[in-house]
């Protein structure tokens, strides 16, 4: 744990299967390359944290297909 956000709420870095990222609540912000959790400061980790939060998120999740894992062989014509 880094600390705690202004907001309220535990900051936290950690290195995760895709790469190092610091977490505040529902927010996830991907360390830069030349960053490591074990070095990242908390007023680091607030900017990344409003920076990744001002972005805003992925919009709506992808929908399911029901045949998942066709490479869209039921798509093609001819």
């Amino acid at each position: 744990m880094l600390g705690e956000h202004p907001d309220g709420g535990t900051v936290e870095a950690a290195a995760g299967r895709y790469g190092p990222y610091v977490k505040w609540n529902k927010v996830n912000a991907t360390l830069p390359k030349e960053m490591t959790p074990e070095a990242v400061t908390l007023a680091q980790a607030l900017e990344l944290v409003a920076a990744k939060a001002a972005k805003g998120g992925r919009g709506e999740p992808a929908r399911f297909h029901p045949c998942r894992g066709c490479q869209d062989l039921c798509h093609q014509t001819g």
